[in-house]
């Protein structure tokens, strides 16, 4: 159950940077830590073995 949890936070994280234009902006909306919203989008990019942002 927690994959399913993981990618959905990961679609709602990547449609609010979508959303927003920036991870910074995305971050101030989710509350979140900007380097802790790129590091997860990072660690995730790693995971599925593809970019999932163009930076």
């Amino acid at each position: 159950m927690k994959s399913v949890t993981t990618e959905f936070s990961l679609l709602s994280y990547l449609k609010i940077i979508i959303s927003t234009g920036s991870i910074t902006e995305a971050a101030a909306e989710l509350y979140l830590s900007q380097p802790y919203l790129s590091r997860y989008i990072k660690d995730n990019e790693k995971k599925l073995g593809f970019q999932l942002l163009n930076r």
